[in-house]
């Protein structure tokens, strides 16, 4: 069948259509970045927000978290905490009657015992004795780890809304009493056991933005009672998970030299006698890295990283100072 003039224009018309389209799709692929997630959490702290770093090296004795080839994205639907309610849960809890003309303080009978709401940083507080009492944080009868964090425990396990907060057990932290503070000591000389909680999401402890301290934390004094809580109420409501494949050690540590890590906080007694802020940290050595979940709540996503401690040395002092940085831990 012979063609046509008009057919053969046609013809050669819709082959340049087809060339050209190949040729834009390959100069797109080609133009595109490799795959390499960057965080989407921002530190809020002004003084390291801007902070980077020159090299990165892992310590010899660190072991890298063990981690499936997948991991589930959520996706963070409207939620509020009732920081008012779970007060007066609290309240009931403890035996604390309202300060009369104040919303956000109640008080024991003795006077002993205060709980308040700090309501511009959303925190709840409970502390018996505000330090000045000495029978709560000193004497013969010095909490044990292993009854305080079943105390610890059972108190947080009597709340509906934190029963799904599981024990940072390896993130115990021992004070004793030096004059009128509490300074951290080791085990043996504890006067008071703190016992951190976090959310969890299939075992794996969850974060809200750069929140470095755990969303509740319970103190163990003498006689193994309670004597202190801090709770940051974290309000996390979750839907429609997503696989993500997650990045490997070796994918981990390429991203970290690339500098993809985010610094979230730094903290140092050279650095607070200093009052520096730095722009950049010459050498971190990593001396832990741990499997966790952040809310971006921008994004409104759950999404897992690796949270990255290290150590670095800050102008002449021989005492290293720490940070902490993020990677995300899947390729979104």
């Amino acid at each position: 069948m012979k063609l046509t003039r008009n057919k053969k224009l046609l013809l050669g018309l819709i082959a340049l259509v087809i060339i050209s389209a190949v040729y834009l799709m390959s100069s797109v692929k080609k133009s595109l970045p490799p795959t390499s997630p960057r965080p989407g959490i921002e530190s809020t702290n002004p003084e390291v927000r801007n902070t980077t770093y020159q090299k990165i090296s892992l310590a010899d004795e660190v072991g890298f978290p063990s981690v499936p080839q997948s991991l589930p994205v959520f996706s963070q639907n409207k939620a509020s905490f009732d920081l008012f309610g779970q007060s007066q849960k609290l309240a009931r809890y403890f035996d604390l009657q309202p300060v009369s003309g104040r919303s956000n303080f109640w008080l024991s009978k003795d006077k002993k015992g205060a709980l308040f709401i700090d309501s511009p940083n959303q925190i709840l507080t409970f502390q018996v004795d505000s330090f000045q009492s000495p029978e709560s944080y000193t004497g013969k009868a010095a909490p044990t780890a292993e009854v305080a964090v079943k105390s610890a425990q059972d108190f947080v396990n009597s709340f509906e809304n934190w029963k799904d907060f599981k024990t940072d057990i390896n993130e115990l932290v021992f004070f004793k009493e030096e004059g009128a503070e509490l300074i951290e000591t080791n085990i043996h000389d504890a006067a008071v056991i703190s016992v951190p909680f976090s959310q969890s999401v299939n075992d794996i402890p969850v974060r809200v933005g750069d929140q470095t301290e755990p969303p509740l934390v319970v103190s163990v004094g003498q006689k193994n009672q309670i004597i202190k809580i801090v709770a940051h109420p974290q309000g996390i409501d979750l839907s429609s998970p997503k696989e993500y494949s997650t990045i490997s050690q070796k994918e981990a540590m390429g991203l970290l030299d690339q500098k993809q890590g985010k610094i979230i906080q730094l903290t140092g007694k050279a650095l607070v006698e200093s009052s520096a802020i730095l722009e950049e940290v010459s050498q971190i050595t990593i001396q832990s890295i741990e499997l966790e979940y952040r809310l971006d709540a921008k994004a409104s996503l759950l999404v897992p990283y690796y949270n990255i401690k290290g150590s670095f040395f800050f102008g002449l002092s021989s005492i290293p100072s720490t940070v902490v940085l993020l990677l995300p831990a899947v390729k979104l």
